[in-house]
């Protein structure tokens, strides 16, 4: 995560001093812009994933449905190829572990399309905070 933080706050730093519009840097939720892209307006994956889960989709389709607050990850199966997740939950992010050691957070509500290639993610950790500053 320090590692994460020096990066963003150099390319933060970067795209200040060149004046650089419209540069993909990492979100306020800690995600990476290259692997996830937040979704504005309603979730049709909503309807199919209940509250209090955070689930993650294929093309469309469920591929895995996550509840328990846990301080370790879950290791994902079916759901490594997933190219959405959706965290339905009210309090509580969800942060992602790609296959490379990267960790990023879904805040509450978020529903956010992954960019699985060449990565993906391989484990998940619901945890009781309402944002995304500091992984627990």
């Amino acid at each position: 995560m320090r590692f994460r933080l020096v990066v963003i706050g150099l390319l933060t730093f970067l795209v200040a001093a060149l004046g650089v519009a419209g540069t993909a840097a990492a979100s306020p939720e800690g995600a990476l812009a290259d692997r996830m892209t937040p979704v504005d307006g309603i979730s049709v994956a909503e309807p199919s994933c209940p509250y209090p889960y955070v689930c993650f989709y294929k093309n469309g389709t469920r591929t895995g449905m996550f509840q328990d607050v846990t301080t370790y990850y879950q290791t994902l199966t079916s759901s490594r190829a997933a190219d959405e997740v959706y965290n339905t939950r009210n309090d509580d992010v969800a942060w992602l572990l790609w296959e490379d050691g990267v960790h990023d957070c879904i805040p509450p509500h978020g529903w956010y399309v992954l960019q699985t290639s060449p990565h993906y993610v391989v484990g998940i950790k619901i945890r009781p905070e309402n944002n995304c500053s500091v992984e627990t």
